[in-house]
């Protein structure tokens, strides 16, 4: 899993942790977005609430490849 630091998601005014599925070691995951390895993630500045979410889309697909592989 790789977060990215996002404000775009909806109902919220600070920024937020969003998780997304790696689909290898790689940069691309698993809703298509692409996030660079070579650089972590900054810290959320001091005083800002720390909130996280994960990547609804990358989850999805995720929970219908163990569907496949369990059938």
């Amino acid at each position: 899993m790789r977060p990215e630091i996002t404000n775009s998601l909806a109902g919220t005014t600070q920024p937020v942790y969003l998780w997304h599925i790696a689909k290898d070691a790689g940069s691309d995951m698993l809703c298509g977005r692409s996030l660079y390895t070579g650089v972590a993630v900054p810290p959320l500045q001091q005083g800002l609430a720390q909130q996280e979410q994960q990547c609804q889309l990358c989850l999805s697909i995720y929970r219908r490849a163990l569907q496949s592989a369990a059938t």
